[in-house]
Order: C-alpha cells, then sequence, then structure tokens
C-alpha cells in the first residue's frame, strides 16, 4: 500500500507540474544560444514538453512591451509600433493591423549580444521574417517579407522599452 501511495504522488506532481508549465506558472527551461539553463528544481532531469505546450512557455524577453516605429527600409518615417513579447510570442500592433498574428520567437545569446528572430505568416500575404536584438531599453529589428511573384519587401523596427507596462495576452490582447 505504501508503494502505491508514493507512486500516486508522484503521477500527480507530474500532472501538477505539466499544468503549471502550460499555463506560465511554473517555467520549464530556457534556452539562450548554447546555454541552456533549467529551473532549479527539475537539475538532473530532462523535461518532455508537448509541441502544443511549446507556444505557451515563456522566452527571455518576455512581458517587455516596447513603444516605436515600424517603416519600409529607406524611409526614415513610419508608423506608429508596439512591440510585445509575452508566453514566447512575439506580437507588432502595425503587423497585427495588417493581418499577421503573434508568432513564437526564439533567442540566441552570441558574444553577450541576444538577438530575436520571429516568423510570421499570413496565408494571403506571406512571411514575414523578424531579427532583432535588445540592448538596454532598446529594441531594433529588421523584417523581410516574401510571397510569391513578388521581390522581397524589407521592414525596420525602432522602439523602446515602455516604463512599468507589462505585454498584453499574444492571442486576446488582454493585459
Amino acid at each position: 500500500m505504501k508503494f502505491r501511495n508514493i507512486a500516486l504522488r508522484v503521477a500527480l506532481s507530474a500532472v501538477a507540474a505539466t499544468a503549471l508549465i502550460g499555463v506560465g506558472i511554473m517555467p520549464a527551461t530556457s534556452y539562450a544560444g548554447d546555454q541552456k539553463s533549467v529551473a532549479p528544481h527539475t537539475a538532473g532531469h530532462t523535461p518532455t514538453v508537448h509541441a502544443s505546450m511549446k507556444a505557451k512557455m515563456s522566452g527571455p524577453f518576455d512581458g517587455k512591451l516596447f513603444d516605436g516605429t515600424c517603416g519600409l527600409e529607406g524611409k526614415t518615417d513610419g508608423s506608429k509600433e508596439e512591440v510585445s513579447f509575452r508566453g514566447g510570442m512575439f506580437k507588432s500592433s502595425y503587423c497585427l493591423s495588417q493581418g499577421f498574428k503573434a508568432a513564437p520567437y526564439t533567442t540566441e545569446n552570441k558574444d553577450g549580444v541576444t538577438t530575436f528572430r520571429s516568423e510570421q505568416t499570413d496565408p494571403a500575404k506571406g512571411t514575414l521574417v523578424w531579427e532583432g536584438t535588445i540592448s538596454g531599453d532598446n529594441l531594433i529589428a529588421n523584417g523581410t517579407l516574401t510571397s510569391t511573384g513578388k521581390d522581397p519587401a524589407k521592414f525596420w523596427i525602432k522602439a523602446a522599452l515602455k516604463p512599468n507596462q507589462h505585454a498584453s495576452h499574444p492571442m486576446t490582447g488582454k493585459k
């Protein structure tokens, strides 16, 4: 009977941890380039996360909200822009207004600089790939829109961190 109680506790703990990771309450793992950091409670264990849960996991820039401008390469002016990172998702307000939904982002840490990459798709407009850096309170990114039968269009984003702000949820828009 004692063995069954222990096995039941272990199984329930695993289910609870998976649920907490899935809703973003408990961190699983985070990656920074070749460096992998694991939460202390999972040290020595390799957590398994189902693919459907990966988009719900948080990323290193999560909770950051930036205000700035998005423009076409070669132009100095652009449109008002708000960029947010939440739940492992990158969201651009300007791109959202153009039909591109929030998309997962990845990061890489190289020589002390962390860069991000996100690929947004819209069936009618094509694929928009963003690559950028956050240095201090500033975000700088370059995007390339590719679509069948058209020349690639290049964009830029320059934005500054909004103080004391948290990003809205990438799917609902709620904070």
